[in-house]
């Protein structure tokens, strides 16, 4: 059974708050990796490695991995969190205007 229009317009106009509140946003995996540093006399010579964090980005199909700092990675993680629902609140959105375009009266 179709929702009446106003239900749908009340719904797009929710789902646009939410997208204009996501907040910065970064498109890319965060990836950590155990490196050697290469010094013969530290631990990671002999065991599991130190954790290195690296954001990777995709852009004209080539991937790039970007170095993170620890204290930047809570950052990253939320930003990379924010890219995900967004993407998650277009595709609503995008859902929701062809039901709205399908329930407006045809003149």
């Amino acid at each position: 059974m179709d929702k009446p229009l106003g239900d749908l317009l009340a719904k797009r106009k929710s789902l646009k708050i939410q997208l204009s509140k996501t907040g910065n946003f970064i498109k890319g995996t965060i990836m950590a990796y155990k490196i050697k540093c290469g010094k013969p006399t530290c631990r990671c010579s002999t065991g599991e490695g130190h954790l290195a964090y690296y954001l990777s980005i995709r852009h004209k199909n080539k991937t790039k991995n970007v170095y993170l700092p620890l204290e930047l990675l809570d950052k990253a993680r939320l930003e990379s969190k924010n890219y995900n629902k967004i993407k998650e609140l277009v595709e609503k959105l995008g859902l929701l205007n062809v039901e709205i375009l399908k329930s407006k009266p045809r003149e």
